[in-house]
């Protein structure tokens, strides 16, 4: 009996919210909802912290193959439902228990998926999740029960029906919709410690993020994993929000990144924060790493000993980027000018005095180069924009030089730029030749900035990167090819992962070797009963063993459509528990056919009223039945009730509960009843003591959702004016307007309640439903002008026989009282059959005090029998009246000597009749 926000009921009496959904955790939501109300939760969550830290510390330095063992954790589901489809079945509960220990033990196929670094510390994180097959008070169970309650509808605290002990079973409740639209939401072992929160411990989640069958898909079944990982106490990887792309933050394990979080997978690696602290808008730290060769001599031979270059290192002080030393590879022995790179023995083909490019014959030897190697270390990455350096040569050294990458293969050239400041250095890029410079100056030449674009391909690299410097056409095999001041240019930063489970990227496929120690630490740890769940004593209670117990099955069911009209087919589901059902046997009450073994079979039924049904199913172990007496409420053809067209003044308690259907979802202590202490015209009407709804601490409090159907109707004969009109009474308990979202909606059926209208056709919510302002008694409207009224006509489609009425009424947190008095449908009837020699029969005033009169159409001018009877049958007047001539006719009947109560009009002619209630106040 709490709060939703359905926008109507259909069919079964509600229809599902269509969120605009966000597809998001509500863990941080829910974490700060209970902060507000307990502010000692963050202290408690600071020492949780110091508890695991020194947990994780034991963890490290004592690891051995029994500290790593599996861990087996007993889990019960509950499945919240309204008889819809997110009543999934057992098989689906099933599948997400594969795939939920597929994950934690690193059985998932697409870690290979999973980027550089991070593929390296996937975790194998030894958990083992189980249906129980013993409840907490040792009677068989196969892990699952089915809960019918509107709070499928609202998916919060206090839809977490039936919880089991939570230091014996992790509780996962399964709803048709989620509060704020999240897919579901879990607490952190130290968020749940208080008396409150401990009713909330467990997850709660989505139907449609269950398993990979029936109503779930495939990667939407992670939710649980990652609702799992908050419940064994891992944050989101980017902190304690509930947004990604925030402020940079971290998740407290070591080896998980700092990271802004992510929503897609468009870029697997990102490197958008940096370091501790940074947010998305600082700048990235830059790769300036400057080769001077301050080191290399005449005799150092070919590997560079001056101390490899920094580039500018992050805050913490760690080198995220390391560069390796210069060498010459398939040239001379060493340098021939100290304090540069100036190699000889290169490929010959330029003569002395060439200018231009045709004159040189030499081609690029690919096994003659200076190389060096850049490195980003685990969890870094780099973006490379350009690789700039000062060149020179001898008399007769090298005209010709290029840069190539491991990217590649060293396949090609990477591109030139232009030097306008340097005439004697051209650059031949792509399309003039192939990427290289062509020194055109036949002297020693000393050239600054030539300059390669390294361009996109260098982008978010987390793998190492080797370049080559090829020189080629030198003029003898003593020219050489001097380079000095190397310096390479771009950016780093640490790299996101965002394909961990408790990202947001649905590209999740593993938790990392720290965050498994976590968890494992956290069910260690006595807070919150996580350290029994796993213990051999709980496996043995709870049936998660190797010993589990095989159920007989316990039946259970409910038909698709409650209001059918004769004839009409409903369908059964058979919601039945525990034991896998291997036979089915139901009995139907009037039915066609009047017994069925299928599993959910179809039925009709032959004659009207409340039909009971019974079911028995067996399995080896064993064999249950269930009945379900007024299952099924089949209608009358034509109208239930006497007089045609309804005018209910609930004056009759056992017209009302024979005739009047009300619905009480989750079968408590508020629902629709006859009462004879309140009225618009008299003492009596239908109240809904909605002022007696239960309230639970759990979070904000108690709310409900009731109904009541009208009986059925044959609207055929009547006319476009059709109309709908009711007074009601409503108070609410609330003294702020933001808290009254009390709300009554009509809707009506020509199909005797099997489906209803796909709108409300009437609605009135909030402060305008309210008649008598804030009463903090039960409320009884004892004034005329504690009453509103309400009315709406009735569409053509619906002007058919098996039209019925019904009224929801959605509580807000705290309501009051609901009446309903006076409902009437009127119209004028349109005869079809030209034998029929009256109809239309009303009367008005009604209720009355001292008389009232009747009114009826006479076609033919014949004569008629009227006779005015009380409940009992007895005759208290009657009259005969010969109509001279047809049309409107008129009788005054004088009521002022009656006793107050209900009494029938009863109009007979020739060929038809017609009976109208009466009530005399």
């Amino acid at each position: 009996m709490r709060k939703i926000l359905l926008a109507s009921f259909i069919a079964l009496g509600l229809v599902q919210i269509s969120y605009a959904q966000n597809e998001r955790c509500g863990t941080d939501i829910m974490y700060n909802r209970a902060k507000a109300r307990n502010p000692f939760l963050e202290q408690a969550r600071l020492d949780y912290e110091a508890l695991i830290q020194e947990g994780l510390l034991e963890l490290t330095q004592n690891r051995d193959g029994h500290t790593d063992a599996v861990l087996v954790i007993p889990v019960v589901f509950h499945i919240i439902h309204n008889q819809g489809n997110e009543n999934i079945s057992d098989e689906q509960i099933f599948d997400q228990m594969v795939v939920l220990n597929r994950d934690f033990a690193k059985m998932n196929a697409d870690t290979i998926q999973v980027v550089d670094h991070f593929n390296t510390i996937i975790a194998n994180c030894k958990l083992e999740f189980r249906l129980a097959t013993k409840d907490f008070l040792g009677n068989c169970t196969n892990g699952i029960e089915r809960i019918s309650s509107i709070e499928t509808y609202i998916g919060d605290n206090g839809s977490k029906l039936s919880q089991w002990p939570r230091e014996r079973y992790v509780n996962v409740w399964t709803v048709a919709n989620m509060e704020n639209g999240v897919a579901g939401y879990s607490q952190l072992p130290s968020s749940v410690i208080d008396p409150q929160g401990a009713r909330a411990d467990g997850i709660i989640i989505r139907h449609n993020y269950v398993g990979r069958i029936g109503t779930g898909a495939g990667g939407d079944s992670r939710s649980l994993t990652h609702e799992f990982g908050h419940y064994l106490n891992l944050a989101h990887t980017w902190g304690g929000t509930n947004d990604p792309e925030v402020a940079c933050d971290d998740d407290g394990v070591a080896d998980t990144p700092v990271t802004a979080g992510h929503d897609n997978c468009t870029t697997l690696y990102d490197f958008e924060c940096t370091r501790s602290g940074m947010n998305s808008t600082t700048q990235l730290p830059n790769i300036e790493p400057k080769y001077n060769f301050a080191g290399v001599s005449t005799s150092s031979g070919a590997m560079d000993p001056t101390t490899v270059p920094l580039g500018i290192l992050p805050q913490d002080s760690v080198n995220r980027i390391l560069f390796g030393a210069f060498s010459a590879n398939g040239v001379s022995a060493n340098s021939a000018l100290a304090g540069k790179f100036a190699f000889t023995d290169w490929t010959t083909g330029a003569p002395d005095g060439a200018t231009t490019m045709v004159e040189l014959s030499g081609e690029i030897n690919t096994a003659d180069y200076y190389q060096f190697t850049v490195t980003p270390t685990s969890g870094t990455l780099m973006t490379l924009t350009n690789l700039a350096f000062d060149v020179s040569r001898n008399g007769t050294g090298v005209r010709n030089f290029a840069v190539r990458s491991s990217m590649n293969g060293y396949a090609t050239n990477v591109g030139v730029s232009s030097v306008a400041s340097n005439p004697q250095l051209s650059a031949l890029p792509a399309g003039i030749s192939s990427n290289y410079y062509f020194i055109n100056a036949d002297t020693t030449a000393n050239l600054l900035g030539s300059k390669f674009n390294l361009g996109t391909t260098y982008t978010n690299l987390a793998v190492p990167v080797t370049f080559r410097v090829y020189g080629w056409n030198a003029e003898d095999g003593n020219g050489t090819f001097e380079i000095d001041n190397v310096a390479l240019t771009g950016i780093f930063g640490l790299n996101e992962n965002i394909q961990n489970y408790m990202e947001y990227s649905f590209c999740s496929f593993m938790f990392t070797n720290g965050q498994k120690d976590r968890m494992r630490t956290a069910l260690s740890l006595g807070i919150s009963g996580r350290n029994n769940l796993h213990t051999e004593q709980n496996r043995f209670l709870t049936g998660t063993d190797d010993n589990p117990l095989v159920c007989a099955p316990s039946a259970d069911f409910y038909p698709s459509n409650r209001f059918v009209c004769i004839g009409d087919q409903t369908n059964m589901r058979d919601n039945s528990t525990n034991g896998t059902v291997t036979s089915w046997l139901w009995n139907f009450e009037d039915g066609n056919p009047a017994t069925s073994t299928a599993q959910n079979p179809s039925v009709s039924f032959s004659s009207y009223g409340r039909k009971s049904i019974t079911l028995t199913v067996s399995n080896a172990q064993g064999t249950d039945t269930k009945t379900i007496e007024q299952a099924v409420i089949v209608a009358p053809s034509g109208t239930e009730f006497p007089g045609g067209l309804l005018q209910e003044g609930f004056d009759s308690a056992n017209e009302f509960y024979n005739q009047w259907h009300g619905g009480n979802f989750d079968n408590n202590m508020s629902s629709f009843q006859q009462v004879n202490n309140a009225g618009f015209s008299n003492n009596t009407s239908a109240k809904l003591n909605a002022f007696d709804m239960d309230v639970t601490n759990i979070d904000e409090g108690g709310h409900d959702i009731d109904d009541l159907v009208s009986p059925v109707m044959d609207l055929t004969n009547i006319g476009s004016d059709a109309s709908v009109n009711f007074k009601w009474a409503f108070a609410t308990q609330s003294v702020n307007l933001a808290d009254i979202t009390d709300r009554m909606d009509v809707y009506i059926s020509n199909n005797c309640g099997k489906t209803w209208s796909s709108q409300a056709r009437f609605t009135s919510t909030g402060l305008a439903l309210v008649t008598a302002q804030s009463v903090s008694t039960s409320f009884v409207p004892h004034l005329q002008s504690e009453w509103s009224e309400g009315s709406f006509t009735i569409p053509t489609s619906y002007r058919a026989s098996g039209f019925r009425i019904k009224f929801v009424f959605t509580a807000s947190e705290l309501p009051n009282n609901l009446y309903l008095d006076n409902i009437n449908v009127a119209g004028t009837v349109s005869v079809e059959n030209l034998n029929a020699d009256f109809y239309g029969a009303a009367l008005y005033p009604n209720p009355t005090e001292g008389s009232t009169t009747l009114s009826y159409e006479n076609v033919s001018a014949t004569n008629m029998e009227i006779t005015l009877t009380d409940l009992s049958g007895r005759t208290v007047n009657r009259w005969k009246p010969n109509n001279r001539s047809g049309g409107l006719q008129t009788m005054q009947i004088e009521t002022e000597d009656l006793a107050k109560g209900l009494y029938l009009i009863n109009i007979k002619s020739a060929q038809n009749s017609a009976t109208l209630k009466l009530v005399v106040r």
